[in-house]
């Protein structure tokens, strides 16, 4: 298949996925990111409703601010429709998921706080308080670099912290932050021609882009690469990805405290 055709058919299942994870209204109840509530550690080997804990994270993960219909784990998972109600009732059972509203005659369904706390599972061993503080300041020292040079297109405009690092617990999950990402002109034509030179030096360097999914992300996905410096202790999110999460206490470490708190109204800044 050519990459224009793979591009186009990810792009539709993208959007179809899309549609399911808005519908309805972001999940109620405390969220796992309340400085409050323990972390919830998963490992490799172990099974979640018979299939992977890792696969099973990943896919709360992307539910963890809206709800969801069936359909959502049938297309992301690749299960028949009786293996995919089987799932979804084994994750009811454990307590992860519950039934929302229902639209257009389909169930919704929602993370329960149980469910929110599996999204943000680590399976990092537990870390000292001041190997996290030391993860942090490598990680702040990072996003100045990112920011200082003329090397990449993108910029750090925003960062919080947010997780158990806010707890005065001494045995900490991992150091949880979330950023937003800025382009460095404004410009149509200076951003898509430093766009391509980022592309092409890559390219150059070695880099080989699978889809031109991958070839199009690059000049934001290279930052978050420099920013997460492979660190297992670093849990690296987008700010969007957690904006809406219910009753999330959070940090603002670089940004516009005002302007953050109107982006995250379901959040609380400490």
């Amino acid at each position: 298949m050519p990459a224009f055709a793979r591009l186009q058919k990810t792009k539709s299942e993208f959007d179809r996925i899309s549609e399911m994870r808005h519908a309805g209204t972001p999940p109620e109840g405390r969220s796992v990111f309340n400085t409050e509530e323990k972390a919830m550690r998963i490992s490799a080997g172990q099974s979640i409703a018979r299939y992977p804990a890792f696969v099973v994270r990943e896919f709360v993960r992307a539910y963890r601010s809206t709800n969801f219909f069936t359909k959502a784990a049938e297309n992301v998972l690749a299960l028949s429709s009786e293996a995919t109600a089987d799932f979804l009732s084994q994750l009811g059972d454990l307590g992860f998921i519950e039934k929302s509203d229902e639209q257009n005659g389909n169930q919704l369904f929602r993370l329960t706080s149980n469910g929110q706390a599996l999204a943000n599972a680590s399976a990092a061993k537990p870390i000292h308080r001041k190997t996290a503080e030391r993860v942090l300041a490598q990680f702040l020292e990072r996003v100045h670099r990112v920011n200082a040079t003329s090397e990449y297109l993108y910029q750090v405009k925003d960062v919080i912290l947010f997780g158990s690092m806010l707890t005065e617990a001494e045995q900490l999950g991992d150091v949880d932050v979330a950023i937003k990402l800025q382009p460095k002109v404004s410009e149509t034509k200076a951003f898509e021609a430093w766009s391509m030179a980022r592309r092409d030096g890559a390219e150059e360097a070695g880099r080989y882009f699978r889809t031109l999914f991958e070839w199009g992300i690059w000049p934001r996905h290279e930052v978050h690469l420099q920013l997460k410096a492979g660190s297992r202790s670093l849990s690296l999110h987008e700010l969007e990805e957690i904006q809406n999460i219910p009753d999330l206490c959070y940090r603002v470490l670089l940004g516009d405290p005002e302007q953050l708190a109107a982006s995250m109204p379901t959040g609380r800044a400490i």
